[in-house]
């Protein structure tokens, strides 16, 4: 049985509704008969109607709430995440378990080109100048939207998924990690990235986006 099978059998669900405008009373029942008229959901209790203050956001009345215990055998949609990184683990795992979707999330950190994979737009994964042309706009982004100072520290946790897709050897790869990691400025990141001797340095930056300069 996979797992968008296994969704589909009965499932015990909690349902809590609740309603703050117009006529509160008369929505919540109207909630209550939709949701008892559904085909697959067959409800086990209902509790009593109570009032509860707002939480957070601007003022605004209380609430009228309920909540439903039910037995449902609606069919659910499966969503898979798990950070999956490559089109083809994606493909695999999208086979196999039988998903209605795959969440790509944290798989697509550093590397947005992923869903042209996936869409058949693009056969292979990107090359050394897309990846620092992709993090150079990365990097004004941040400056525009946080100021230098700021962004420097900020943009620290992206280089690791960058790094990762330039395919530099363990050794090259630590060196340059660390180096970024304790680069004071922006500058000095770019110093690395493009003046470096390392193997970065031989790579064309060409692209419709701009290289790593600042």
């Amino acid at each position: 049985m996979t797992g968008a099978q296994a969704a589909a059998a009965a499932a015990r669900v909690v349902l809590a509704l609740g309603s703050n405008l117009g006529d509160r009373l008369h929505s919540l029942q109207g909630a209550l008969d939709a949701l008892f008229d559904t085909s697959g959901l067959v409800f086990v209790a209902v509790s009593p109607v109570y009032e509860t203050a707002p939480v957070g956001g601007p003022a605004q009345p209380d609430y009228l709430n309920a909540v439903v215990l039910a037995e449902s055998r609606l069919p659910a949609p499966v969503i898979l995440t798990g950070g999956l990184s490559d089109a083809e683990r994606v493909r695999e795992a999208f086979s196999v378990t039988g998903a209605a979707a795959v969440m790509l999330a944290r798989g697509a950190l550093g590397n947005p080109w992923l869903f042209s994979e996936l869409l058949g737009e693009r056969e292979e994964g990107p090359t050394r100048a897309e990846v620092l042309a992709e993090l150079g706009w990365t990097i004004d982004r941040a400056v525009e939207h946080m100021g230098r100072e700021r962004a420097t520290r900020y943009l620290r946790k992206f280089y690791p998924w960058y790094l990762a897709r330039l395919e530099l050897g363990p050794r090259d790869a630590r060196r340059l990690q660390s180096a970024l990691q304790l680069a004071p400025s922006l500058e000095e990141v770019t110093e690395l990235l493009v003046l470096d001797g390392a193997p970065l340095a031989t790579a064309p930056l060409a692209g419709k986006r701009h290289p790593v300069a600042l």
